[in-house]
């Protein structure tokens, strides 16, 4: 258990060390291409997944390929989808970190909700030992305390509160026949790990935080309904 323990401390490193100079990236993207504000899919996702493989490769570790990020638990939670990014170590299960990044001052880090608790049946499942959320925004969006932001600066969540609050955004998903939740865990909790990462773009301030999700093996279920 040492060993394992171990490890994933050093993998945490390796994701506190990219998220830092992830922002550096992202505001050189940002400059190089007079952009004025970035997003998950054209802008975060490349300049941390660049970041992330080189200090994985440094410190002996490895991201995981295509195939090997895919995720389908039919008695829980069906055509998940993908996890983001997977750090492979050598002793331990997979490292989980999902992203989410945008500059709606309401809805940029909206869909934490699904992500957590993607996170959450991973680790309860024991496909992961470990599971992050990587979130950007402008830094008005975390300093307004906008949905999603809470996860980040940490608690323990009951899954039953989140169905509530991020109702509009779960049933967004099942009006656009997204995979919809079965049996999941009913509770799990939330940490912000290590400092923002600032950056600027265009002159905002916009900040890179990280935050790991927390779900015990032995966690109780909470059977999911359609909200629609």
């Amino acid at each position: 258990m040492t060993e394992i323990s171990d490890e994933l401390g050093k993998l945490q490193w390796v994701l506190e060390d990219s998220l830092a100079r992830t922002a550096q990236r992202l505001a050189q993207t940002a400059k190089n291409l007079d952009l004025t504000h970035v997003n998950e899919r054209d802008h975060l996702a490349k300049c941390f997944r660049a970041t992330l493989d080189e200090s994985a490769t440094q410190h002996g570790f490895r991201l995981a390929r295509q195939g090997e990020r895919r995720c389908d638990f039919p008695d829980h939670f069906p055509r998940v989808g993908n996890v983001d990014e997977i750090l492979v170590g050598s002793v331990s299960k997979p490292t989980w970190v999902e992203l989410k990044c945008g500059s709606d001052p309401k809805w940029a880090l909206s869909d934490c909700g699904w992500d957590a608790i993607k996170c959450a049946l991973g680790l309860t499942l024991n496909v992961a030992d470990a599971a992050y959320l990587v979130g950007g925004a402008p830094a008005s969006v975390w300093e307004s305390g906008v949905l999603g932001t809470e996860l980040f600066a940490g608690g323990m969540w009951e899954t039953s509160r989140l169905r509530t609050e991020y109702a509009a955004m779960f049933e967004a998903y099942e009006k656009r026949s997204d995979p919809t939740p079965r049996l999941i865990p009913a509770s799990f909790a939330t940490s912000a790990v290590g400092q923002p990462a600032p950056f600027r773009i265009g002159g905002i301030s916009w900040e890179l935080r990280l935050a790991s999700v927390d779900s015990r093996l032995d966690a109780d279920w909470y059977r999911w309904s359609r909200l629609t």
